[in-house]
């Protein structure tokens, strides 16, 4: 079974040839009459421009259809650097450099793309690495999805500008800013948004002007009122079980300073002491990176 970000469309993108609905890479797919393309192959796109407003239902978010044929057809006499084939609309930015590629290809080859102003974009080449590395003892773990780090330059692997030891996915990181959107998109350890949103948008990190996804769910805070209430200790000494707490002694049940999400019975001890603050073996784990 194909997985959601990698599922395929009916149709193929008039740009990149590729019928990939990866919201990540290549952002929504959009299709109106004969026309279908993703949403940063739009974007990206050397010799395309949004001429009307977004809110045209003649268009596809600003880019007339006629407009967006135009450039498939300009696209036809380049050819990708990458798989050779011709209808590559997108080039690296740099005066020198000739090469030009579908999005698709460019991603698997480690283009970077800025998703602001002049939407630049920059081949394998010549893209910019970030001023700090990830630290070079120790773990090196992404803080998000906790998986390994294969690689520790950028694209694919980006480090937060104000907590240098925190580093990502950039595919993780994506997501991230697809869900939080403009408003709630922030460094995941120390809440920074400005530092933190231009150094991500200059590494590639399309943020959408958009509420939070979770901000448009029904009842999306419902489980805020829920209080965690159970001890989570891989062994529970409470003799009237995991969901009994005391209001004092061994069986008061303490949670997880930090996420909130893991709880221990006193007696239990599966809560550890860092940095002043009672914290699960997850949480303890990360800190440790720090």
């Amino acid at each position: 079974m194909t997985s959601p970000c990698h599922s395929q469309s009916n149709r193929v993108c008039l740009f990149c040839r590729s019928a990939s609905v990866d919201e990540i890479d290549l952002g929504k797919i959009h299709e109106k009459v004969d026309v279908t393309v993703h949403y940063f192959c739009m974007l990206l796109s050397s010799g395309l421009t949004q001429n009307t407003r977004v809110s045209d239902k003649k268009s596809i978010l600003g880019f007339t259809l006629s407009d967006i044929r135009k450039e498939a057809l300009r696209g036809r006499r380049l050819k990708c650097c990458f798989c050779k084939s011709k209808g590559a609309t997108i080039g690296c930015c740099v005066k020198t450099c000739k090469k030009a590629f579908h999005l698709t290809c460019g991603r698997q080859n480690g283009t970077m793309h800025h998703f602001f102003n002049d939407f630049r974009s920059y081949c394998g080449d010549h893209i910019e690495q970030q001023n700090f590395a990830v630290r070079k003892s120790g773990k090196k773990s992404c803080i998000i999805c906790l998986g390994a780090l294969s690689t520790l330059q950028a694209p694919d692997t980006l480090s937060s500008p104000c907590c240098k030891a925190a580093s990502f996915h950039r595919r993780c990181i994506q997501q991230y800013a697809l869900s939080a959107g403009m408003h709630f998109f922030k460094c995941p350890m120390c809440n920074a948004v400005k530092e933190f949103q231009a150094e991500m948008m200059k590494f590639g990190i399309y943020i959408p002007d958009q509420d939070a996804s979770w901000e448009k769910e029904p009842n999306a805070f419902q489980e805020l009122l829920e209080r965690h209430d159970t001890c989570d200790a891989e062994s529970c000494l409470c003799p009237r079980g995991r969901q009994h707490s005391e209001s004092v002694g061994q069986y008061m049940l303490s949670l997880c300073q930090n996420c909130g999400s893991f709880g221990s019975h006193k007696a239990c001890g599966a809560l550890v002491r860092k940095y002043k603050n009672l914290v699960c073996p997850p949480c303890s784990e990360i800190l440790e990176e720090f």
